[in-house]
């Protein structure tokens, strides 16, 4: 079982680059786990941090938060830029963030037959990311889109079956 966590682990870092990569999200640079505190528009915003940061492939920017159940991928210091867009006649910030899981699918069916859903919901303020579910047939490993309607303090939340993983973010503007 450890080997296939790290290979997860393995994957998901060369994911956090590709996530990076890909779509615009910028970081600062910060070391260490937890939470920190940061100005966001109209407030503070206690960011999760990730608490791995050890993946042999992944930048000096990108970390892991989770467990083998259920990993997202996040930037070191909580920030993330999202790209200016109009999606459905609305103006967001776009934003991907790799999620996955090491959930055994014969060991654990009723899990996996289940889609991978992922929301936000603002913090200081008002707003909502409709949930997007992921069919467990595309697997569990990969990028999922989020549109932001604006900047500021975001709590995401992920879930797999009974497993759900919560982490928050600041939402910047590119």
């Amino acid at each position: 079982m450890l080997t296939v966590q790290r290979a997860t682990v393995s994957v998901m870092g060369s994911l956090a680059l590709a996530i990076a990569a890909g779509t615009g999200c910028t970081t600062g640079s910060s070391t260490g786990a937890g939470v920190i505190r940061e100005k966001a528009s109209g407030g503070s915003c206690s960011v999760t941090k990730p608490d791995r940061t050890d993946v042999s492939d992944t930048s000096d920017t990108m970390g892991l938060y989770g467990d083998s159940q259920l990993v997202v991928g996040l930037p070191l210091d909580g920030r993330v830029t999202g790209v200016p867009r109009v999606i459905n006649g609305r103006r967001v910030l776009f934003v991907k963030l790799g999620f996955g899981s090491d959930v055994d699918p014969e060991a654990e069916p009723s899990v996996t037959r289940r889609p991978l859903t992922v929301s936000a919901r603002k913090l200081n303020g008002s707003g909502r990311v409709p949930t997007t579910r992921v069919n467990p047939a595309y697997g569990f490993v990969g990028p999922i889109g989020m549109s932001f309607p604006s900047r500021g303090c975001w709590e995401i939340s992920a879930r797999l079956g009974k497993y759900r993983l919560g982490a928050t973010v600041l939402v910047l503007r590119r």
